[in-house]
């Protein structure tokens, strides 16, 4: 399934394949916060935004345990 994702979850996903890709690991919160210039607890929000939408999984026991799981693309119009 697609998912349309806003500017700054489109901004945050491309992010965490980048660092991952580059990295051999996902990135923290707090490196995804400083990548994207916003505050940890946006990153929070956004990643709980995306969970609840089938975007990402991940495992809350676990930092840096998560996935994109589904196909997502930048919204039309805002």
């Amino acid at each position: 399934m697609l998912h349309d994702v806003t500017p700054r979850q489109h901004d945050l996903l491309e992010f965490v394949k980048r660092f991952a890709l580059e990295n051999g690991k996902n990135p923290s919160q707090n490196e995804i916060a400083r990548g994207i210039k916003t505050t940890q607890n946006s990153v929070y929000k956004m990643m709980q935004l995306l969970q609840d939408r089938g975007v990402i999984f991940r495992d809350q026991l676990w930092a840096r345990q998560y996935e994109v799981v589904s196909e997502y693309k930048l919204r039309d119009k805002y």
